[in-house]
Parts: C-alpha cells; sequence; structure tokens
C-alpha cells in the first residue's frame, strides 16, 4: 500500500522528491524523534566505549563503512574499487586498532580515504560541506585525543552515506 502511495504521488507531482519524511503518512515526526534519540544513544556507547580503550565498535564501524562505500561505487569503476581495497584494509586497520598501533596520523589516513571517496561519490553540491568538515575535525585532531573524536567522524560518515542514499534515490 506504501508503495502504490508513493508511485501515485510521482505521478501526480513529477518534482516529487524522496525524502525519510515523505515515506511516513504523518511526516515521520514520531520516527525521526526515535532515530534521534536512538543515534544519540549510539554514539554516546561508541564515545564510552572508546574513551575506555574498548575498540571493538571502531572495527565494527570500520566494516560497515567500508561495505557502504563499496555498495556505492559504480561496479565500472574497477579504479576507484582497488584503491579503496588497497587502502581501507580492515585487516591491517584491526591489527593496528588490536596491538594499539592504531594513532592520530592513522586516523588522519583512514578520513583522507574515506571522505576522499566519498567527495568523488557524492552529489557535487554537497563537496563543500564534506570538505569544511574535514578540515575542522582535522584542526581539532590537533587540539584533541583522536579516541575522543572517534564518534563525530563515524557519525559524519553515516550522515554523508544517508544523504548519498537519499540523492541516488531521486537521482
Amino acid at each position: 500500500l506504501q508503495n502504490e502511495s508513493l508511485a501515485h504521488r510521482v505521478i501526480l507531482d513529477p518534482n516529487f522528491q524522496l525524502s525519510k519524511q515523505s515515506l511516513q503518512p504523518d511526516g515521520g515526526a514520531m520516527q525521526r524523534q526515535v532515530e534521534t534519540v536512538m543515534k544519540k544513544a549510539y554514539w554516546d556507547m561508541v564515545h564510552e566505549q572508546t574513551s575506555k580503550g574498548e575498540f571493538k565498535i571502531m572495527i565494527d564501524n570500520l566494516k560497515d563503512i567500508k561495505a557502504k562505500l563499496q555498495a556505492f561505487i559504480p561496479g565500472k569503476r574497477k579504479d576507484m574499487h582497488e584503491a579503496l581495497e588497497r587502502n581501507f584494509d580492515i585487516a591491517f586497520l584491526e591489527q593496528q586498532i588490536t596491538h594499539r598501533a592504531f594513532d592520530a596520523q592513522s586516523l588522519e589516513h583512514l578520513l583522507d580515504i574515506t571522505l576522499g571517496t566519498v567527495l568523488e561519490l557524492e552529489a557535487p553540491a554537497r563537496n563543500e560541506s564534506t570538505k569544511s568538515w574535514l578540515q575542522d575535525i582535522k584542526q581539532r585532531m590537533a587540539e584533541e585525543p583522536w579516541e575522543s573524536l572517534l564518534p563525530l567522524v563515524f557519525e559524519f560518515v553515516t550522515l554523508k552515506m544517508e544523504e548519498m542514499s537519499l540523492d541516488v534515490s531521486n537521482w
């Protein structure tokens, strides 16, 4: 029934664009509120675990981010797939994290790879916000412990992937 309603809206309004809210009969107010609370709880948990030196959740997030990035890369862009595979090596990152060798420089390198890929894949209109955020977080990395910034990094990358999903849906 929801798909029929969505199809009807698209037929009637050629300028219709898919958004999280357009999928909900009430505009998604309740869902947005629950989603906001759940995300905050999740990122608070990530922060708490990483501040204790527990990085298993970091590895899980890295695996998820890599899988999502791979899914966004068009199949014909073998160069991008190979570069991501070569530069975003989960096994190597897991060893670094496990042996406490992951540091601010490692995080900065990972950010360059991840957000470099995002910048290539996201809508050009969104590039400026990504570049600005990257510059800001790198400045903060010079002033704050990298562990305290992990939740912000994962949250931003997750947000970017959600935006990219919506952009793909609307294209």
